[in-house]
C-alpha cells in the first residue's frame, strides 16, 4: 500500500486539488504527504554575485511564504496527516527525483494545468514529461474534481504483456479489497466486435487476474475511434473514479494515440488519471 505521496505544487488552484486528493488517499491509507515547489531565480554575468545572491534569497523567501500560504488554503493541517514540504531551487524533473527518492515516495500527485507564466513551465504543461520520467506512478488531477473516492478504477489494455507490470503496481498501490478493477479495450474496426474479439478480451482479463491477482477483474470491449472524448464518455458510463494508463511504448496510448493527443488526455481529463512508466 501507499507508504509516501509526493505533491509537486506551483501554488496555484489546480494544484490545491491535488494536494486535497493526495489529503484523501493520505487519511485512506495512512501515509505522509510530502508538498514540494521548485524555483528559479534571475542570474546574470552583468551584475555582481552579491546581487545575483540577494536576488535568489528574495525569490525564497516569497517561495517559502508562499507554501506556508498555501498549506494553509489547503487545510491539511486540520487532518491528522503527517505532512512535510521542501524547495528546490531548479529543474522541476530533476527536483522530482531528489524528492522521490529522499522522501521514498510511492505516488505522486500533481494538477494538470499550473500558473500562468514561468511557473505553468514548471509545473502545469510538465505533467506529462514527468510522468514519462517518473520512476514512480504519477496521478494528474482536474481542476474541477470534487469526489475523491477509488471506488472504480478503469485501465485501457491494447494487449501488451507490459499490461501485467500495470496492474500489479495498482494492485500494489490501491489493492482491491475497496476498489472495482475494470479492463477495457477500444475495438476501432469498422464493423462490430466479433465474437472472437469479445472471447480474446474476456480470455485476457481471466489472465491478467490470475497473475496479478486480481478476483473482481471486470472487462468491456468498447466500439468507436479513439479520442479525448470516447475515453471520457468510458469512464462517465462506468462511474470510473480514477482512469489508468501505461506509458511504455508501444502500449495502448503509445501506438493508437499520436503524441500530442495523449498530452490531450492528460491534460484535459474530467477524471484523475494515473500513468505507470513501465
Amino acid at each position: 500500500m501507499i507508504k509516501s505521496i509526493l505533491v509537486p505544487t506551483d501554488f496555484s488552484e489546480n494544484a490545491l486539488s491535488a494536494l486535497k486528493y493526495a489529503a484523501v488517499l493520505a487519511e485512506k491509507f495512512d501515509c505522509k504527504i510530502h508538498i514540494a515547489h521548485a524555483y528559479t531565480s534571475f542570474h546574470s554575468a552583468f551584475q555582481g554575485e552579491e546581487v545575483n545572491e540577494r536576488d535568489r534569497q528574495q525569490v525564497e523567501s516569497e517561495a517559502k511564504e508562499e507554501m506556508e500560504n498555501f498549506i494553509q488554503r489547503s487545510l491539511v493541517n486540520d487532518q491528522q496527516i503527517n505532512i512535510t514540504s521542501s524547495l528546490f531551487k531548479g529543474d522541476l524533473l530533476q527536483a522530482i527525483e531528489q524528492w522521490v527518492r529522499e522522501e521514498q515516495a510511492d505516488l505522486i500527485i500533481m494538477g494538470t494545468k499550473g500558473a500562468s507564466g514561468l511557473r505553468e513551465k514548471l509545473l502545469g504543461s510538465n505533467s506529462f514529461d514527468v510522468a514519462k520520467s517518473s520512476s514512480v506512478p504519477v496521478i494528474v488531477v482536474p481542476l474541477e474534481i470534487e469526489n475523491f473516492k477509488l471506488d472504480q478504477i478503469t485501465f485501457f489494455t491494447n494487449y501488451s504483456d507490459l499490461d501485467v507490470q500495470v496492474l500489479k503496481r495498482l494492485n500494489t498501490l490501491f489493492g482491491s479489497k475497496e476498489s472495482s478493477y475494470k479492463l477495457v479495450h477500444i475495438h476501432e474496426v469498422d464493423d462490430k466486435p466479433s465474437n472472437t474479439a469479445l472471447k480474446m478480451l474476456q480470455e485476457w482479463a481471466s489472465l491478467l487476474g490470475r497473475r496479478v491477482g486480481l478476483d473482481q477483474l471486470s472487462w468491456e470491449l468498447v466500439h468507436g475511434k479513439q479520442s479525448v472524448t470516447l475515453v471520457n464518455e468510458i469512464a462517465a458510463r462506468y462511474h470510473t473514479d480514477l482512469i489508468a494508463l501505461s506509458l511504455a511504448e508501444k502500449t495502448f496510448f503509445e501506438q493508437l494515440f499520436h503524441k500530442s493527443l495523449t498530452k490531450a488526455v492528460i491534460h484535459q481529463p474530467k477524471t484523475p488519471v494515473l500513468l505507470v512508466r513501465s
